[in-house]
């Protein structure tokens, strides 16, 4: 179970899983630009002076079926930059909140709501990773 050899350094960008968190404004998508062969998933049309790959992403579905085909493989992208995550987190809160019937995610109780929005964005943004 324990080690026997030091675990090797990534040595690009593209090989690493990274959130890049900030104030508006600051050049954290410039950035992510810089990347190879990047990707945008932008939930928010922030992207009009960049010149990227973008898909638009305005509901929860839209994101599943953009990571279904990333995962898929048929793609030539090294870099998946989901513009932003706050945004993206809001549709799967969105999708949890409609699937279940409920208004907001403490209507279940207990912290099950919360819970459900947790797994359920993990489930998809590790398909990512």
């Amino acid at each position: 179970m324990l080690p026997k050899t030091k675990s090797k350094p990534k040595h690009t960008l593209s090989d690493l899983t990274a959130l890049v968190y900030g104030p508006s404004k600051i050049g954290k998508s410039t950035w992510c630009s810089k990347a190879d062969d990047a990707l945008f998933l932008a939930t928010e049309p922030g992207l009009n002076a960049l010149e990227v790959f973008q898909t638009p992403i305005t509901c929860w579905d839209d994101l599943l079926q953009a990571c279904a085909e990333i995962a898929e493989g048929k793609h030539e992208f090294k870099t998946i930059v989901v513009d932003t995550v706050d945004n993206a987190y809001k549709m799967c809160s969105d999708y949890v909140c409609k699937k279940f019937k409920i208004e907001h995610e403490s209507d279940l109780g207990y912290g099950k709501g919360y819970a459900l929005i947790n797994n359920e964005f993990q489930r998809v943004i590790n398909k990512l990773a």
